[in-house]
């Protein structure tokens, strides 16, 4: 599995998701980036992803929204074989 940035994610792809709670791997499909603005009026570029598989630190959370540009080393590519 490799790293993945942001310039490389595709709408509808699977992807695995390190949880930053804890040790625990899920698999994620990325749902697309939106424009989150603030009530000072500024905005920031978040990404979202619906859990397929979640790990047990994530029960309850239907989606995982990660802020900016840099999600590598937290999202890689999902391989079916593994």
């Amino acid at each position: 599995m490799s790293k993945v940035f942001v310039r490389d994610l595709q709408i509808g792809e699977v992807y695995t998701f390190d949880y930053w709670l804890n040790s625990g791997k899920g698999i994620v499909q990325y749902l697309g980036p939106f424009q989150m603005r603030y009530d000072s009026g500024k905005t920031w570029k978040k990404h979202r992803f619906l859990w397929i598989k979640k790990p047990r630190q994530a029960q309850g959370e239907s989606v995982v929204t990660l802020y900016g540009e840099n999600v590598r080393g937290t999202i890689r590519k999902y391989n079916e074989k593994r």
